[in-house]
């Protein structure tokens, strides 16, 4: 019987949404990586529905529709679930035992070797050496990622032809750039520091790489400015390349978005249909077809709602409808707020996702009862949180209402996919508690110049 292939290495579903999903680099013991596009992942996990979610990401992304799957996980069967890898970058250096005398100093020195030179095995000189990848490259404000061309840094000319062996020298502990320095047998040297400096042309204009969405990653790279609308738009310009280091904090931000789930009146009918929905009755017509569709046996825990609040329902999930005209966090603030001492949320008892009962404040010390206006403990409770795409450099991070656009021209977002139709998402459980403040008090704080 034939083995199944073990994997490089194994992250948790978490760490695919908010440290290692597509578009970011990963260190192997042998080599450096970068996560693959969605297309590329072996098998999806469970179908993860979440209405109010849905809503906000597929009008984030200007889609019609959109589904959330947990990311693949470890099978015992035969069938091969992961997440597809691609080698980057594809320059790495010798580790080799050589100095580099320069302006009356010592430096340490590594030949900087092309991937295919070293895929049966790393060999410099004739001998076989380790490779390690190296740890700079390339990328732009949007997202963006591509090798350095040290060819072109060595000798700053984009149109060399130089093809003498590349070293990296380095001195001190090697994190001051001051002291790295690119240099070619030919006799051109050139400091890494220069690839740092404010503003810097040096590493070209971006060429629009992807490399995790493999060969047809490649796309058009514009910078962008502010009209005089206010509006952030697209110019004729590209974006030039900035130094990164690999494993640096900056190298990947996971913009993320982030709902819980609040009691439903139709919860129970909705946990029945998401397991026949996902590819089975989604594509019902009609709800004549759907009648004939639950005589059959396998229907039968989802026929005893009947075929009327069936439909509803499943015109309801195409259409997208929801409470659109209300944020996110509007509405988990009404749910909150909702609740009573006696019965909780109304409808906390209807929902296994869901319970929040109001605490009475006949406790409270006197000295905070006109602050505090409601004291909620929440025992059980859902979070969705899904993964619509990363930046390189600095973070977009989610205003309070809960809505995640790109307010700032510095960085946008990059692609998880070339066409998105699903996004990776997970299921937090979990408990805590919610205060809320006398808003009469708030306001006459903010008023209050002190």
């Amino acid at each position: 019987m034939k083995s199944k292939p073990k994997p490089d290495a194994e992250l948790r579903q978490s760490q695919l949404l908010t440290t290692f999903g597509p578009g970011a680099m990963v260190d192997l013991p042998e080599c450096s990586i970068v996560i693959s596009g969605l297309s590329c992942w072996k098998g999806k996990g469970q179908p993860i529905w979440e209405d109010r979610l849905r809503a906000k990401v597929a009008k984030i992304l200007g889609v019609d529709d959109i589904k959330f799957y947990a990311p693949p996980t470890k099978t015992d069967d035969n069938d091969i679930n992961g997440v597809n890898a691609f080698i980057f970058p594809t320059w790495f250096l010798g580790q080799v035992d050589r100095t580099h005398m320069a302006k009356g100093k010592e430096y340490r020195t590594r030949p900087l070797l092309r991937r295919s030179a070293i895929k049966d095995g790393a060999k410099f000189e004739g001998k076989k050496i380790k490779a390690v990848p190296v740890r700079f490259v390339q990328a732009c404000t949007n997202g963006h990622l591509d090798d350095i061309d040290w060819y072109v840094f060595a000798h700053e000319d984009f149109n060399t032809t130089c093809r003498g062996q590349l070293w990296l020298d380095e001195a001190g502990s090697g994190n001051d750039f001051e002291e790295i320095f690119v240099r070619c047998d030919c006799g051109k040297r050139r400091p890494l520091a220069q690839a740092k400096q404010k503003n810097s042309k040096v590493l070209g204009k971006c060429q629009g790489k992807r490399p995790w969405l493999g060969e047809r990653g490649t796309e058009k790279c514009w910078c962008h400015e502010v009209d005089k609308d206010g509006n952030i738009v697209p110019t004729d310009k590209p974006e030039y390349n900035r130094l990164l280091i690999r494993s640096a904090s900056n190298a990947y931000f996971s913009q993320t978005l982030s709902v819980i789930s609040l009691p439903d009146a139709d919860a129970a009918l909705k946990t029945v249909l998401d397991k026949f929905y996902d590819g089975d009755l989604e594509h019902e017509e009609t709800k004549e077809g759907l009648e004939k569709t639950l005589e059959r046996k396998r229907y039968a825990e989802l026929a005893k709602f009947g075929a009327d609040i069936i439909w509803a329902e499943i015109e309801r999930r195409k259409s997208g409808q929801g409470e659109l005209d209300k944020t996110i966090k509007q509405v988990e603030l009404e749910a909150l707020l909702s609740c009573s001492p006696e019965m909780g949320h109304p409808k906390s008892s209807q929902n296994d996702d869901f319970d929040a009962r109001d605490r009475s404040l006949d406790q409270l010390d006197p000295k905070w009862r006109p602050f505090i206006q409601k004291i909620v403990l929440v025992h059980r409770l859902r979070e969705v949180i899904a993964q619509i795409g990363f930046t390189r450099f600095q973070a977009s991070i989610p205003d309070i209402e809960g809505e995640l656009e790109d307010i700032d021209i510095n960085v946008r977002r990059g692609e998880l996919d070339l066409e998105t139709n699903w996004l990776p998402a997970i299921e937090n459980k979990g408990e805590g508690v919610f205060i809320a403040l006398s808003k009469s008090e708030v306001e006459a704080w903010a008023k209050n110049p002190k």
